[in-house]
C-alpha cells in the first residue's frame, strides 16, 4: 500500500510538491528526499480517491 515515485521531471522539488499539494488540493503525498516522493494508502481510501490524488498530482505538476 505504498507508492515510491520520483519526480525528475517536475519543475518543482518534492518538498515542494508536497506543500502545494497539501494546500491546494487536500491531498498528501510525502516528500522522500529531493526528487522522490511516498504516497500511502489505507483501507478509507479508495479507488475515487487515489483518482483525485493522481489528478491532482498532475495539475501541480502542470501548472509548475
Amino acid at each position: 500500500n505504498m507508492v515510491y515515485f520520483d519526480v525528475e521531471a517536475s519543475a518543482l522539488d518534492a518538498a515542494s510538491l508536497s506543500e502545494r499539494l497539501i494546500r491546494e488540493h487536500n491531498v498528501r503525498i510525502g516528500p522522500m528526499g529531493p526528487r522522490r516522493m511516498r504516497a500511502v494508502t489505507h483501507i478509507n481510501v479508495t479507488r475515487s480517491g487515489i483518482e483525485l490524488a493522481l489528478t491532482a498530482l498532475k495539475a501541480v505538476m502542470e501548472a509548475a
